[in-house]
C-alpha cells in the first residue's frame, strides 16, 4: 500500500490502450517539494519504450480519483474514507485534476553503418554518411521517410555473374564497433526499378539527365514500401504485383547476419540469377532496358529492433526472384538471441541503388592452324578442300590487380587479354547460344573474310568449323604463307566481349617444305660431340649413330623357387653385380689398365626385375674405341648375397640370351658381325672370343 498523500504517481502512457498507468512512486516531503531519480532500465521501473528515437508521454497524479489497471483493463476508483479498510485518514479530498503531464524523449545509443573491404573486389562503391537526411524536392511524408535522421547513402556498381563478399561495419560515432548486433539486407528489384529509379519528370540542366528519387524505396503512386509497418525503413520488404497482374515477386536476398568483435558482418553474394527474364517477368517489357547493364536493383541494409516473427517472408517459392534467393523464413534461427542491447541501440541503415554490367570473359585456342592446300596433279583439276575446326576455350575472367582504385571506366570497359587473368569457369556450359566475330588478314593486314561463327558446345570447351568450301575461298584471295585468324567472342546478356585473338594460318601447298630452320648444333666446348655435331628434328634429337659396331647383350637372372614349404623362394636377394671392362692394346703391345665401360649394374631374378638389354656403342658416340685394339670383358659378381647361397649350397644361375656385335642397329638393315647365340666361341669378323669352360655351358645356343 501506497501513501497517497505523502507520494506522487508517477505514469506513463500505455501505447496500446493510450491510458496512463502507474510505473513509480515520488516522495514529497514536509514542505511539499519533490524530485525524483531513476535508472533507465528495462529491468527497473523506468523501462521507458525505445525505437529508435521515441518521445514518451508521462504525468504525475496526486490524490486521483481512479487509476487504470492493465489487468482488468478497467479504471476503479481509489478508497480514501474507509479507515477500517485502509487504516489511513487523509487530511486533503481527492481530486482529478491535481495532475501534471509532461514528455521524455529517450535518444538511444548513436550508431552508423558503412560498407568495408570492397576495394580489392570487382565493384565500385560510392558511399557517404549524412548525420541529418534531407529531402529537398519531396514534401510528402509518406515518401520523406526518416528524414532528419542519420544513414548512409551508397551507390554501387557490380558484375553479372560474379561471386561477392558484402561486408557491412556497425560502429558508434566515435568508431567503436558495436559486437553481437544484428544486420539486415535487403536487395532486389523495386516498382522503380522500371524507371531505373530516375525521375522522368525533373531534369538536371547541366547533364541533360534525369536524377534518382529521393525516395528509392517507396512505390510511386501509393508510397508504400520499402518495408511493412509505420517505420516502413526498418520492416520486413514488401512483396509487389507483377504489372500484368500475373504473379508477384519480391527480393532476391533477405536475410541477416550478426555483428563480430569487429562489428563486422558479411554477406556472400552470387550475382548468377536470371535477371534479365525476371524483369520482363515483373515488368511484362524490356522496353525500359537494353541489356544487363541496364539492370538497377535496390539495396537496403539497416540495424533496428524488429520482432522475429513479423520478419519472416512466408512461402518465398511464390515470388519471383524470391523463389531463387536467400530468404529468411525460420525464427527459430534466433533462438538463444538477446534483444536487450539492440532494444537499447538507435536504428541506422544504408540506402541506395545497386548497377549491374556485363563480366569479363577471356578466350584462348592452339598457337597457330596449318592448313595444307590439295594437289591437282594427285587430287584432280577441282579437288575437295578439308574443313577446318579449331577448339575454343571461352571462360570467365578477372582483371589483373593494379595499385589504382577501380572506378566504373575500368569495371565497364573491354580488356585486352594482357591485363585478364582466366577463371576455370567455362561459360560455354550455360546454355546459351555463344557465337565468334572471324576474319582472316592476309600478310599485309588486309581484311579477306569477316563473318560470325557459331560455337559448338564439346566437354571442356566449343569448336567453330570453317567447311571446306568456305576454306577454299579463303585460301584462293591468299597467298601461300603465315597469314592471321581474329576471333573474337561476341558479347552476350551477361559477359562483355572477349578481346580480339590471332591465330597464326599457315597456308601450305602441295610439296611444301620449309626452310631456314636450324637443324644442326655444333657444340663448341665438347669437342667429342663438335667432331660429329647433334641433329634435330623439330624439338627431337636425332640420335648420332656412327658406322662402327655396338656391342648388343640381352640377360636375366634365374629364380630359385626349390626352398622349403612356405618359402620356396630363395633368390630374392641374389642382386648380381654386372660390369663391362675394355682394355686396350697398344701397337708396340703394351696393355693399358682396364677401365669401365659400364659398372655396378645391380640386376635381381627375372621374376622381379624381368630381361636386361644393354646396348654400347665402341664409336664416336659412346665408348670411343675406334682404331683400338681392345678387349672387352664381360663379367657378373654374387658377392653381394655369397653368405646365404654359401648357406644354401646353391649357386646363382645367369642366363646370357644373346651377346653380339651388330653396325647401325638402330637402321632398317643393320649389319651383324657376330652373335655368340649364332656363332657361339667362333671369331668372326676381325672378333676372338675366349671362353671359361669350368663356368659356361652352351647346349642350347644360349650361356648359362
Amino acid at each position: 500500500r501506497v501513501d497517497l498523500s505523502n507520494n506522487l504517481l508517477l505514469m506513463l502512457q500505455d501505447s496500446s490502450t493510450t491510458e496512463y498507468v502507474p510505473i513509480d512512486t515520488v516522495p514529497i516531503d514536509n514542505i511539499g517539494l519533490f524530485s525524483y531519480e531513476g535508472e533507465l532500465s528495462i529491468d527497473g521501473p523506468l523501462a521507458l519504450p525505445m525505437s529508435g528515437k521515441t518521445i514518451v508521454n508521462m504525468r504525475i497524479d496526486y490524490l486521483p480519483a481512479q487509476v487504470y489497471d492493465l489487468t482488468l483493463g478497467s479504471s476503479p476508483f481509489i478508497t480514501y474514507d474507509s479507515f477500517p479498510i485502509i487504516n489511513y485518514i487523509y487530511p486533503y479530498t481527492n481530486s482529478s485534476n491535481w495532475k501534471k503531464t509532461f514528455q521524455i524523449t529517450t535518444i538511444p545509443k548513436k550508431v552508423k553503418l558503412e560498407m568495408v573491404d570492397f576495394a580489392t573486389q570487382n565493384m565500385v562503391v560510392s558511399q557517404e554518411f549524412v548525420e541529418n537526411r534531407e529531402y529537398l524536392f519531396n514534401t510528402n511524408p509518406s515518401e520523406a521517410l526518416e528524414q532528419g535522421e542519420e544513414y548512409t547513402a551508397i551507390q554501387l556498381d557490380v558484375l553479372a555473374r560474379e561471386d561477392y563478399e558484402f561486408t557491412y561495419k556497425l560502429t558508434d560515432y566515435a568508431d567503436s564497433p558495436i559486437n553481437n548486433s544484428i544486420i539486415w539486407m535487403h536487395l532486389g528489384f523495386m516498382p522503380k526499378s522500371e524507371s531505373k529509379f530516375l525521375n522522368d519528370r525533373a531534369i538536371i540542366e547541366e547533364l541533360e539527365a534525369n536524377p534518382y528519387y529521393e525516395s528509392l524505396g517507396t512505390e510511386l503512386i501509393s508510397s508504400i514500401g520499402p518495408g511493412e509497418g509505420p517505420n516502413k525503413m526498418f520492416g520486413k520488404p514488401l512483396t509487389y504485383q507483377t504489372k500484368d497482374t500475373t504473379g508477384y515477386y519480391g527480393p532476391y536476398i533477405w536475410d541477416y547476419r550478426v555483428t563480430d568483435e569487429f562489428g563486422e558482418v558479411t554477406f556472400d553474394i552470387s550475382f548468377d540469377n536470371e535477371y534479365l527474364s525476371d524483369f520482363v517477368k515483373i515488368f511484362n517489357s524490356l522496353s525500359s532496358i537494353q541489356s544487363v547493364d541496364d539492370l538497377v536493383m535496390y539495396l537496403r541494409v539497416f540495424s533496428a529492433n524488429f520482432d522475429r516473427d513479423a520478419f519472416k517472408i512466408e512461402n518465398p517459392e511464390q515470388y519471383i526472384g524470391s523463389k531463387d534467393g536467400v530468404i529468411y523464413g525460420d525464427s527459430s534461427s534466433l533462438d538463444g538471441y538477446d534483444f536487450t542491447e539492440i532494444k537499447l541501440q538507435d536504428a541506422t541503415y544504408i540506402e541506395g541503388p545497386l548497377r549491374m554490367h556485363k563480366n569479363n570473359i577471356a578466350v584462348g585456342s592452339s598457337d597457330y592452324i596449318s592448313y595444307d592446300l590439295p594437289n591437282p596433279d594427285v587430287d584432280g583439276p577441282n579437288p575437295n578442300y578439308e574443313d577446318v575446326q579449331f577448339t575454343l576455350y571461352v571462360t570467365e575472367a578477372d582483371p589483373i590487380p593494379l595499385t589504382v582504385s577501380e572506378t566504373l571506366e575500368s569495371l565497364t570497359k573491354i580488356h585486352s587479354a594482357s591485363e585478364l587473368e582466366p577463371l576455370p569457369i567455362n561459360i560455354l556450359e550455360d546454355g546459351y547460344p555463344y557465337s565468334v566475330l572471324f576474319d582472316v588478314l592476309d600478310v599485309s593486314g588486309n581484311s579477306k573474310f569477316p563473318t560470325e561463327l557459331a560455337i559448338d558446345p564439346v566437354y571442356d570447351g566449343g569448336t567453330v568449323t570453317l567447311a571446306g568450301d568456305i576454306m577454299k575461298s579463303i585460301v584462293q584471295d591468299l597467298p601461300p604463307g603465315v597469314n592471321t585468324i581474329n576471333i573474337q567472342v561476341i558479347e552476350s546478356d551477361y559477359y562483355k566481349f572477349s578481346p580480339v585473338l590471332s591465330i597464326p594460318l599457315e597456308i601450305r601447298p602441295p610439296n611444301f617444305t620449309r626452310f631456314g630452320q636450324k637443324n644442326t648444333e655444333i657444340d663448341l666446348i665438347d669437342p667429342f660431340v663438335s667432331a660429329w655435331g647433334s641433329s634435330f628434328s623439330g624439338e627431337t634429337l636425332m640420335n648420332f649413330e656412327s658406322n662402327y659396331p655396338h656391342l648388343i647383350g640381352t640377360l636375366w637372372v634365374s629364380p630359385d623357387f626349390d626352398g622349403p614349404v612356405g618359402q620356396e623362394e630363395r633368390s630374392i636377394q641374389d642382386y648380381i653385380e654386372i660390369n663391362l671392362e675394355a682394355t686396350i692394346i697398344n701397337s708396340d703391345g703394351t696393355i693399358n689398365d682396364p677401365f669401365p665401360l659400364r659398372e655396378g649394374i645391380m640386376l635381381r631374378p627375372a621374376n622381379h626385375e624381368g630381361i636386361m638389354t644393354f646396348s654400347i656403342g665402341l664409336g664416336p658416340e659412346d665408348a670411343f674405341l675406334m682404331g683400338q685394339e681392345c678387349v672387352l670383358s664381360l663379367s657378373f659378381d654374387a658377392s653381394y648375397n655369397e653368405y646365404d647361397l654359401k648357406e644354401q649350397g646353391r649357386s646363382a644361375e645367369i642366363i646370357l640370351l644373346d651377346l653380339k656385335f651388330t653396325e647401325n642397329p638402330s637402321s632398317n638393315t643393320p649389319n651383324e658381325l657376330w652373335s655368340i647365340y649364332n656363332g657361339q666361341f667362333n671369331d668372326a669378323s676381325g672378333i676372338s672370343v675366349d671362353e671359361d669352360i669350368s663356368s659356361v655351358s652352351t647346349d642350347t645356343g644360349v650361356l648359362v
